[in-house]
């Protein structure tokens, strides 16, 4: 069973890290429609800089937690672990502020199709519960390495 469960991690995790190099790489190419998007808001005021910050920094902790979940896979635990409770709370907390340009797209989205908009609301969250998961089981679990050694 343990075998069927690496596997079914394993497969996630590098669904995840193309996932997550995708998004990271649409987010920070020149002609991207999300760069346009802040553009055109950073022309209305210059305050919403503040949202472009939040999503570069949403996009990088997300990157930066590919780590912990590689870790968590291969079950190499190490003891730096409020670290990473610190660098997950953050990731919470830009995950929810850091989508301005998403939200604003997904609106658009439920003006035109409300089931639609739900679906994929329902696939985001698919995509990011399990990411979720491992890194708090890595970050927060007490980890016995002489239990895990045998």
């Amino acid at each position: 069973m343990s075998r069927k469960v690496n596997l079914l991690w394993l497969t996630y995790f590098y669904f995840f890290f193309i996932f997550s190099i995708a998004q990271a790489s649409a987010f920070f190419g020149l002609d991207s429609p999300s760069q346009f998007y802040y553009a055109v808001l950073y022309s209305f005021n210059s305050i919403f800089a503040l949202d472009y910050f939040f999503n570069v920094i949403q996009v990088l902790l997300t990157l930066i937690h590919l780590i912990p979940l590689y870790l968590f896979l291969y079950k190499k635990w190490t003891n730096n672990q409020e670290l990473f409770k610190f660098l997950l709370a953050f990731r919470l907390l830009f995950d929810i502020t850091g989508h301005s340009w998403e939200v604003n797209f997904l609106a658009s989205i439920y003006q035109l199709n409300p089931y639609l908009c739900s679906t994929l609301l329902a696939g985001f969250a698919l995509l990011y519960l399990p990411s979720y998961y491992g890194c708090y089981v890595y970050a927060f679990k007490q980890h016995n390495k002489k239990k895990l050694d045998n």
